[in-house]
């Protein structure tokens, strides 16, 4: 099943802010086979936090470690705008690309640039709310995502939209760099902002989970990360 959300699909049964927070609520008024087909990615990002509490708990270093990846690639999956819509390459906007023009493209031209200074990770009370809060901060940017690239085609013209750019030893088709540039700074250092996001959200799973088992020490670790220090208790 997609780890991501379209969110645009439930438009049409119901607004999407009227899209239950909770899963078993949303298997009822929704259908289990329903959610699958459009993402599960608020709900299921709550429940290997749960996997990753368990781990924590059973001092389970390799598989706190598995879990830590996953979490940290479904919670940056959902900071991202295009994965909280059925229209997450362009494809039905004349637009296919544009996932990797915003996901790649501009970090790999630009990321040099960023300062990604997250803050530190603090302990989250209610995960659900917040992963959804996460996800419509993403779905809120869709109509810059989509516009700025049009306007950005519209400025420089189709003729300097594209340029043969090395992929390794490989030259392949792809957005020219004056294309890229002009995107990102048309988008506001978007992508900059949702990566930082990311960053301190992804963090702050990790720290909740870790509070919750019960601040387990685990052997063969490095927790330095996890002090008193570098993070906010709860209540903090």
């Amino acid at each position: 099943f997609p780890v991501t959300i379209d969110l645009d699909r439930y438009e049409k049964a119901l607004p999407i802010d009227t899209v239950p927070k909770y899963w078993r609520t949303a298997v009822d008024l929704l259908g289990e086979d329903t959610l699958e087909a459009h993402g599960i990615v608020p709900w299921y990002i709550v429940f290997m936090t749960k996997r990753l509490e368990k781990a924590f708990e059973e001092k389970n270093a390799p598989l706190v470690l598995k879990l830590s990846a996953d979490l940290g690639h479904y919670v940056a999956d959902a900071s991202v705008p295009l994965h909280t819509c059925s229209n997450y390459n362009g494809q039905f906007t004349g637009q296919k690309g544009i996932h990797a023009l915003w996901e790649s493209r501009i970090p790999e031209n630009h990321a040099t640039g960023f300062e990604l200074l997250a803050g530190r990770a603090v302990y989250i009370k209610n995960l659900q709310e917040e992963i959804w809060n996460l996800v419509e901060e993403s779905h809120a940017c869709l109509d810059s995502v989509f516009e700025m690239e049009r306007l950005a085609e519209r400025q420089l013209g189709e003729s300097r939209k594209y340029a043969m750019v090395m992929k390794g030893r490989t030259p392949l088709k792809s957005y020219s760099p004056d294309f890229v540039l002009r995107y990102h700074q048309l988008l506001g250092n978007q992508v900059e902002r949702r990566m930082e996001r990311a960053i301190q959200m992804i963090a702050s799973v990790w720290y909740t989970a870790w509070v919750n088992a019960g601040q387990p020490m685990l052997e063969g670790m490095p927790m330095e990360a996890l002090d008193k220090d570098s993070a906010l208790l709860p209540g903090e």
